[in-house]
């Protein structure tokens, strides 16, 4: 199940890049995937509580909508369903602290421009160093 899962963060990395966006048919095609996955392979707790880390996430993207885009929001709440909110947890600090340092760096060289970050291409890093 990694390799799906990092395919498809690589594949969204991608669209990241290219249209700042993440395609809505692309999230319900991964979610429903999610959701079949979920319901063989879990318990209906887990899966619950998987989703509060991205919930918490849409609610931010919610709030603040020019740090986050919902999109993400959606995807974490994939990734905890299948991961758990710990592992999902794990996996989004990490994540933020990789943007928050190349941000940093970018920040530095381009000191008077705006600059958007792709953030689904950082959480593919991150997934590829946790599980391969």
């Amino acid at each position: 199940m990694d390799y799906i899962v990092g395919g498809f963060l690589a594949f969204l990395s991608i669209e990241d890049i290219r249209k700042r966006a993440l395609p809505v048919w692309i999230l319900l095609t991964g979610g429903l995937g999610v959701l079949i996955y979920s319901i063989k392979n879990l318990s209906i707790g887990v899966v619950v509580i998987g989703c509060v880390p991205g919930i918490l996430m849409i609610v931010i993207s919610k709030l603040l909508p020019k740090s986050l885009g919902i999109g993400d929001g959606v995807l974490v709440l994939g990734y905890g369903m299948i991961y758990g909110w710990e592992k999902a947890c794990v996996w989004l600090v990490n994540s933020f602290w990789m943007v928050a340092i190349v941000g940093v760096i970018i920040g530095c060289i381009h000191k008077n421009k705006k600059i958007e970050i792709p953030f689904v291409p950082f959480m593919t890093a991150i997934h590829f160093g946790m599980f391969l």
